[in-house]
């Protein structure tokens, strides 16, 4: 009797959790429509709110019905969408929409993952509470939703990832006698979202009437995980000793101790939690694992001192990034637990009893940290911007060593307005580098390295002399490309000759089997053309006395639909005839008749 009511309890419930998981599909596959066309471009804002609030307010619905009253669970809806949409918003705002790849529209892959960790860390503050009815629920209702809707959803995930392999299985098997109907139905994007999302939602029902399936899983796996804890406490333990001896210097040398010291608080934390569960059975636990509990708090605290000093070093060094904005945040939340973790281990009573308390103040913390992140109040790179040009403007750090590209290319809003400033500066020096970065137009291309630029280089004939404004130029990726000694050590040898006959000199590279040239046009140095057969027995040894001649090309070249295609003639090593067809109209830029092929 018990079981039948509890069914027919569940029936409106698989109800409305099918409409939520139907709608979200529609609405879904709407975006994906409209991300084809104008709206999603011409509106990327609006767009992008849009996308989070179909994404996730959705999932609270599905996880809150039958847990939570009403009037709570509609509240928290509308408030979390609220939320979202404006991380939406500010997250392409932050991003200037003269991109100069695509203009983007969906949120960034940051907001969306960090905000699905922001709603499920309130929810889970939130549904005890109001299920209990008090603004301070019990540990164990907390622990109990939390691990509770955390498989629910892996679950719900895996059952949605079979059910299409099914889907796509039974394709498989009508495609064998010839019916193709129902696996071009698959590839439909009106199909594909709302049968997903649907799938989901009955996933999340069917693990959420049977509790002590998710109960059962979430035992074994946090048992398997609570006996990893004397292992990585006792390597803990020797990391630090043998720290010891070895000095911090070997730490400091890998560049990366702060993400692998905080990860590995990380992983302690969790294992002890694992341990400790909802702290119900917490004296039956074996004696090795309790102590191994009390040892694993205590070694947070220098565990996370240690990540802590890493950083302040690199910061102190060189300044804010992005990365190591989110490194302060994450230790200050990783100092919260060391402390009270430490803090629960060292006294008297239960054991780790205080770790309860802990992790309710550090999800909070976590919490607030996260939107501050995403906000504009705490944005990591607009604080790394500010910081970057303070640094520079107080000479900290020299124009050769800032990182100008930085701001143009990779800061969004925040990096572009600064760069303007900068190009305003009182100091020449800077302002120049910054005009320079504003010009430039490929996110990719580098400067050159004057200090190994041209060293392998050998300018040929003896005694020719190479043109200063060739060695000075900042070559471009493109044309670099076409000669590795452009832009830094490699071995290639340059022939200045006037080809065009205007008296002034182009420039013919030599590396492998074709020769570049370079002409000077609007006072820079640009890649005109090839030279082929350069390998050829004979060349290379004319080439070295300067033994180069500039001969009428043998055929014209073709214009078809405005666009000029040269003519390029089939190198054989054959000796060239001395007689020569007549010369004809040079080539746009005052070039010679043969210079360009």
């Amino acid at each position: 009797m018990a079981m039948t009511d509890e069914r027919e309890a569940s029936q409106p419930t698989l109800w409305l959790r099918l409409g939520i998981g139907l709608v979200q599909g529609i609405a879904a596959w709407m975006l994906i429509e409209a991300s084809k066309g104008a709206f999603g471009t011409d509106n990327p804002q609006l767009f992008a709110a849009l996308v989070m609030i179909v994404a996730f307010p959705p999932l609270i619905l599905l996880a809150g019905l039958g847990r939570m009253r009403t009037r709570t669970l509609v509240g928290w809806t509308v408030a979390a969408a609220a939320v979202l949409a404006g991380l939406a918003v500010y997250d392409l705002w932050r991003e200037p929409f003269e991109n100069l790849v695509t203009r983007r529209q969906w949120p960034s892959p940051q907001l969306i993952f960090f905000g699905g960790v922001v709603l499920y860390i309130a929810h889970h503050l939130i549904e005890p509470a109001d299920r209990e009815r008090r603004l301070h629920p019990s540990y164990q209702a907390r622990f109990e939703d939390a691990w509770r809707h955390g498989f629910q959803l892996a679950l719900s995930i895996a059952f949605t990832a079979v059910f299409w392999g099914v889907l796509f299985l039974g394709a498989a098997l009508f495609d064998l006698i010839g019916i193709k109907g129902f696996g071009e139905l698959l590839k439909k994007t009106w199909f594909i979202s709302p049968v997903t999302a649907t799938a989901f939602a009955a996933a999340v029902q069917l693990t959420d009437v049977r509790p002590g399936l998710i109960r059962g899983v979430r035992t074994v796996g946090l048992t398997l995980l609570a006996w990893l804890l004397p292992l990585m406490a006792g390597l803990t333990a020797a990391f630090l000793v043998a720290l010891v001896f070895t000095g911090v210097e070997p730490l400091w040398a890998t560049r990366r101790a702060a993400q692998i010291l905080l990860s590995s608080a990380a992983v302690l934390i969790v294992l002890i939690n694992a341990a400790y569960q909802d702290g119900q059975e917490r004296d039956l636990l074996p004696r090795v694992l309790r102590w191994s509990g009390r040892l694993a708090a205590v070694l947070l605290v220098p565990l996370t001192a240690l990540a802590a000093w890493a950083t302040a070093l690199r910061i102190g060094q060189y300044g804010l990034t992005t990365e190591r904005v989110v490194s302060v945040a994450v230790l200050v939340v990783a100092a919260l637990y060391a402390l009270g973790y430490a803090w629960a281990a060292v006294r008297r009573g239960p054991w780790l009893r205080r770790v309860e308390t802990v992790n309710v103040v550090a999800a909070i913390a976590m919490l607030a940290a996260i939107l501050l992140l995403l906000s504009p109040v705490a944005d990591p790179t607009r604080l790394a911007v500010a910081d970057q040009t303070a640094r520079l403007n107080s000479g900290r750090t020299t124009v050769d060593q800032f990182d100008f590209r930085f701001l143009r290319f990779q800061s969004g809003r925040f990096g572009r307005q600064a760069l303007a400033d900068l190009a305003k500066s009182p100091n020449p020096q800077i302002a120049v580098a910054a005009r320079g970065m504003q010009a430039e137009t490929n996110r990719y291309a580098r400067a050159p390295e004057a200090a190994k630029a041209f060293t392998g280089a050998e300018v040929r004939p003896a005694g020719a002399v190479l043109p200063d404004s060739f060695r000075r130029q900042a070559f471009t990726v493109e044309e670099a490309s076409a000669i590795g000694c452009l832009n830094g050590p490699a071995a290639c040898k340059l022939y200045p000759k006037d080809l065009d006959g205007d008296g002034a000199p182009e420039v013919l590279v030599s590396q492998d089997s074709y020769l570049a040239a370079f002409a000077l046009k609007d006072g820079r140095w640009r890649l005109a053309g090839r030279y082929e057969g350069v390998h050829c027995e004979g060349l290379t040894s004319a080439l070295e006395k300067g033994e180069i001649a500039t001969l009428p090309a043998l055929l014209p070249d073709l214009e078809i639909a405005g666009q000029r295609l040269p003519f390029n003639a089939a190198v054989t090593c054959e000796t060239a005839p001395k007689a020569a067809p007549p010369p004809r109209d040079t080539l746009p830029g005052g070039l010679g008749p043969a210079f360009g092929r």
